[in-house]
């Protein structure tokens, strides 16, 4: 960080997402606790942004699925519900 004048970690990695919001360049985490690799070539990066992509979609599917199955329950708990089956799905 001496040679380019950075003087905090913190101020580091606002450029790094800087730079990675104008496409300039990928970071990948592979693991949790691990360090992000960074990288500048093409192929790699739209291979990065498919994985995260990906990875956000199974996440949001999840959450969404959640959600789904909560107001559900709740409904067939307030008696709005007519339930078929007599265990909860």
């Amino acid at each position: 960080m001496r040679r380019t004048g950075i003087k905090s970690s913190v101020t580091l990695r606002k450029y790094l997402d800087n730079l990675t919001l104008f496409g300039l360049i990928a970071r990948h985490q592979p693991k949790r606790n691990k360090a992000n690799n960074y990288t500048f070539d093409r192929g790699k990066m739209q291979e990065i942004i498919r994985m995260n992509r990906g990875k956000r979609q199974r996440i949001s599917q999840s959450i969404k699925a959640g959600i789904r199955q909560k107001k559900l329950s709740q409904e067939i708990n307030k008696g709005k519900v007519v339930t078929i089956n007599p265990k909860v799905r």
